[in-house]
């Protein structure tokens, strides 16, 4: 009999429309979709429950390794059982050509004396409900993180929790496909399976006919992709928030008065102008976000500006339909109506992205 750990391979069956993600053009997120456990009662003798511990380290954030506990569930030995859980171990990343990520499942045993006191430190720190559904968010994991290593820590010091074993993958996001990954782990004299693939609603089966996986220990990932987080994120970043204030001031002046004088007009262009600049120098310095999308709301909110300049027949700051030399390099367009163009398309990338995230 094969025994022994493997990595995360790609699955048969997948769900059409799987694409690779292109560095520069994606954001992407790391999902856990289903957790197994199998335990026969003569290779487990002295552990009564089972801690399911993840730890994800990405070469974006190189000085961080977010840490979660996502359940604390009884083992029921001799038999196949899911851990029931589903949920984020990443926010929305970048996708880098130069990234890679990590990401490490640890099943540990803990004996039953101890189980008590870990809840209740949970329960007294309020965070049963977030370590079993833990929310999506980079910054929420992060604290999470610190909470579970002090809880693990105090633990193993104790001697009372052991790693049973664990699965371990370095993913070079280059090489990223979206879609579901498993690996699993077989102990001494189990059936080694032969053929993993996804069922119709998104189970893992073995063999042909398919039937489900019953002998091993296994962890499916879900890789997920988009093209746009979206105003309802950026909206907390310092260069959009510059944006915005600068695009609203411009249109309440058109508001105001849509026969600005040239003096003002100019001065108007001129303001426009340099919060570009400003926002483009801010944005090359958030690691955060794709310059692709930062590119697309620049485009976008002066494609609102220059309309606005013409319905207020200001007709000399865009009227021509060739931009000026230094309005095409600060938008990466030639023409009015390549900004137009610019504009729509990033609406369609919002609508793509949204609907990738309810599926």
């Amino acid at each position: 009999m094969i025994t022994g750990t493997t990595a995360f391979q790609y699955l048969k069956g997948q769900p059409p429309n799987q694409i690779y993600i292109k560095p520069g053009h994606y954001y992407y997120q790391f999902r856990l979709h289903e957790v197994s456990a199998f335990f026969k009662a003569s290779w487990l003798k002295n552990f009564d429950s089972l801690v399911l511990i993840s730890e994800v380290t990405n070469t974006l954030h190189p000085d961080i390794t977010v840490r979660s506990l996502h359940t604390v569930k009884a083992i029921e030995r001799n038999q196949a059982f899911q851990l029931g859980i589903r949920t984020n171990l990443t926010n929305w990343l970048p996708a880098r050509s130069t990234d890679s990520i990590k990401i490490i499942i640890k099943y540990m045993g803990i004996r039953s004396s101890p189980v008590k006191d870990l809840l209740m430190h949970l329960e007294q720190a309020g965070l049963v409900a977030t370590l079993s559904a833990l929310e999506p968010e980079w910054k929420v994991a992060l604290k999470v993180s610190n909470v579970v290593g002090k809880l693990t820590s105090h633990l193993l010091q104790e001697g009372t929790v052991q790693e049973l074993f664990s699965i371990t993958q370095q993913f070079n996001v280059s090489k990223l496909k979206t879609g579901y990954y498993a690996a699993w782990r077989c102990l001494d004299n189990e059936v080694f399976p032969s053929s993993l693939s996804l069922n119709s609603h998104k189970q893992l089966v073995n063999g042909s006919p398919p039937r489900p996986v019953k002998s091993c220990s296994y962890v499916i990932l879900q890789i997920h992709a988009i093209e746009r987080l979206g105003v309802e994120i950026l909206r907390h970043e310092p260069w959009w928030q510059l944006l915005q204030v600068s695009k609203d001031e411009i249109m309440y002046e058109c508001e105001l008065d849509d026969s600005l004088s040239p003096e003002k007009a100019k001065g108007i262009t001129k303001q426009w102008q340099d919060t570009l600049r400003q926002v483009k120098k801010m944005l090359r310095a958030d690691k955060g976000y794709l310059l692709s999308e930062g590119s697309d709301v620049i485009r976008a909110a002066s494609y609102e500006v220059s309309k606005k300049l013409r319905s207020s027949k200001i007709l000399q700051s865009f009227g021509l339909e060739l931009l000026p030399t230094e309005w095409q390099h600060l938008l990466g367009v030639s023409t009015f109506e390549e900004l137009q163009k610019s504009a729509e398309n990033y609406q369609d990338a919002l609508q793509w992205s949204q609907a990738q995230q309810v599926n």
